[in-house]
């Protein structure tokens, strides 16, 4: 067996992170153009899980240390097409 160590990029620390497609897209986003989650249709009825779904995500993110920056809506909420996420690096940069 090798003990090699390979470097990983943060992109696919990030992705390690995700659990589903949505939280893959989510990833995805936070690293390129920030990620506002909106629901639309039936996907509102389950806005409780989606938003688990998240902050699980998140909390994968940070105990992989990566630094997630959250920018509030204009009154300061979180809730979902109102606040935004974006991956900024690694923490302790």
């Amino acid at each position: 067996m090798s003990s090699k160590i390979q470097a990983e990029t943060l992109e696919e620390r990030a992705d390690k992170c995700a659990r589903g497609s949505w939280q893959h897209d989510a990833v995805y986003y936070m690293l390129h153009d920030g990620f506002r989650p909106l629901l639309r249709g039936r996907a509102r009825q389950y806005a409780g899980k989606y938003r688990y779904s998240l902050d699980q995500l998140l909390l994968r993110l940070i105990l992989a240390d990566i630094a997630v920056e959250l920018t509030p809506g204009p009154k300061g909420g979180t809730s979902f097409g109102i606040a935004s996420y974006k991956i900024t690096g690694e923490l302790g940069e």
